[in-house]
């Protein structure tokens, strides 16, 4: 049985950003579901939940988190782990690099961004060495990696044009499943 590798997809919660991100969002959830690793994300119904909504069901492989003032469409992940409900969004972002093996950010808005910058700038601080992989399809992102330039910042994350590349790296750096929960205070999520 392979390693199950827990991947944090975050993107814009809008579904219908872009066709070709809808489509990757597809393609890249159903090699997830083939290679059955573990996807983590918010809930939501934009490109995170388009990747969650190729696996099958039960999904035993897919682990939500999200702050206790978001309704999230339980319906639609009746067999996701909710694996907490934080106060703040930046507690959840903080437990999506916690629990995750790699972070894969696909096209987003302002609380994409939030969360990459988060991940590289506690990854320069060396409070994790998790992989950071960006996909830019079709250079629909290339405004973020001409912002990400002139920080000198590249040696933190990958840039990457197809799903397939994303999983390709995935199935080939990610060697171990080092899944840490971290311990938060009893304040600062329910279950």
């Amino acid at each position: 049985m392979n390693k199950r590798i827990d991947i944090f997809v975050s993107g814009s919660t809008n579904p219908n950003i872009s066709k070709e991100y809808n489509q990757a969002a597809k393609e890249f959830g159903r090699m997830i579901d083939l290679k059955r690793h573990n996807v983590i994300f918010d809930g939501c119904r934009g490109l995170p939940g388009i990747v969650a909504s190729q696996l099958k069901e039960p999904n035993d492989n897919l682990a939500i988190a999200t702050t206790s003032n978001r309704q999230i469409p339980y319906r639609e992940w009746p067999f996701a782990t909710i694996n907490g409900t934080f106060r703040y969004q930046s507690e959840v972002t903080r437990a999506f690099l916690d629990w995750s093996d790699v972070a894969v950010f696909f096209k987003g808005g302002s609380g994409t961004l939030v969360e990459l910058f988060y991940a590289l700038d506690t990854k320069k601080n060396k409070e994790h060495n998790k992989p950071i992989l960006i996909l830019n399809i079709q250079n629909q992102w290339d405004d973020l990696i001409n912002i990400l330039r002139p920080l000198e910042l590249s040696h933190l994350y990958s840039v990457m044009n197809t799903p397939q590349q994303v999983m390709e790296y995935i199935e080939n750096n990610i060697k171990i499943n080092h899944y840490n929960l971290v311990e938060y205070n009893n304040d600062d999520y329910e279950r």
